[in-house]
């Protein structure tokens, strides 16, 4: 029997896409049926599944012992980063759903190399323009502050 090596994705050729609004329901078919724009030249893909948790804790003096429950939860936060393209059609959307002022709630996609998806609904803010060094791209930056659970599309193989 052949031993290979377990196979897996990697980030190449996945893509980031936007959608004006939410859908009507936080379902597959919901979300597939918005109508999508790609966001150019992404080079930097945040965590768009999981969550984290707070602690809650209690001092038990008598016991010298600090007392540790798992508290709250909530979504992650996915930081992304693009060269910046003042003209692309899903860059601009996003300069306007980030901007400070502008606090709608939008949906999101990213297809991975397989062609699953994953789907979820964000608030998008915190915009960057970033300019490093000479050989350096200007970079657009942005968070997307999850508003949904996100749903899972199998690729269609």
């Amino acid at each position: 029997m052949a031993d290979f090596d377990p196979d897996f994705q990697t980030n190449s050729g996945s893509e980031l896409y936007v959608a004006a609004g939410r859908p009507t329901a936080n379902t597959a078919a919901a979300f597939a049926a918005l109508t999508w724009v790609l966001v150019g030249a992404v080079s930097s893909m945040g965590d768009v599944v999981g969550e984290s948790s707070g602690t809650a804790t209690v001092d038990d003096i008598g016991r010298a012992l600090k007392l540790v429950k798992k508290g709250a939860g909530t979504r992650s936060t996915a930081e992304f980063q693009t060269a910046l393209i003042e003209d692309d059609p899903g860059q601009k959307m996003i300069r306007t759903y980030a901007s400070a002022s502008n606090h709608s709630i939008n949906s999101y996609k990213v297809v991975r190399q397989d062609l699953s998806e994953r789907c979820f609904t964000a608030q998008a803010m915190s915009p960057t323009e970033t300019a490093s060094g000479i050989d350096d791209a200007v970079l657009f930056g942005f968070s997307l502050l999850r508003q949904s659970d996100t749903i899972r599309v199998p690729s269609p193989a």
